[in-house]
């Protein structure tokens, strides 16, 4: 009986170190990938930028979902590389306004219709995909006011807004092209 109890906890310590150890790599793993946009922003000294594009894309992924690359170091490239894109283009062109308008509002929409987005291997329960849903659709509203907000009043801030809802719809369309994609 003793030995019982004494293998069972060994079990679950042993299980106990496998979930600390998966959380403790996606920490140091999503850390590394949030120092590296910050380093990148702070190297277009555009701090601010970066800052809004994390809090407004994580918020905006967690909810809508989206392409995921099968391995970290993947995710870690595919995610700076499309982030030194959008800072490239932003400091090279002209990004107009009517342009950002248009492109970020039919993102919004694609966001609203089709999210969230699920992979065949994680589904979400029908609970799940509405609550989901519903926080995706109110976040979205407030964002999209905040942006129009900033577009109207022509404060460079709404760059990062706009591309985070950019960015979540092009991996949302992304995610469906894939065979992992699991529609309702």
């Amino acid at each position: 009986m003793l030995q019982e109890l004494i293998n069972k906890k060994l079990d679950e310590l042993k299980y106990d170190k496998k979930i600390f150890h998966h959380g403790l790599q996606i920490i140091i793993y999503d850390g590394i990938g949030l120092i590296s946009v910050l380093i990148q922003s702070i190297f277009f000294h555009n701090f601010l930028f970066g800052i809004i594009y994390i809090l407004i894309f994580s918020h905006l992924r967690i909810h809508a979902g989206g392409y995921h690359a099968s391995t970290k170091s993947q995710c870690f490239l595919i995610y700076n590389c499309l982030f030194l894109f959008f800072m490239l283009t932003l400091k090279s062109i002209i990004f107009a306004y009517l342009f950002n308008f248009i492109l970020t509002g039919l993102s919004s929409l694609f966001i609203i219709r089709y999210a969230p987005v699920q992979h065949i291997y994680s589904p979400l329960s029908q609970i799940e995909k509405y609550k989901n849903k519903d926080k995706l659709r109110i976040s979205l509203f407030f964002i999209l006011l905040f942006y129009i907000i900033l577009l109207v009043l022509q404060i460079n801030i709404y760059k990062p807004i706009s591309i985070s809802i950019i960015y979540t719809a092009l991996l949302m369309a992304l995610h469906m092209k894939t065979k992992y994609y699991r529609g309702y």
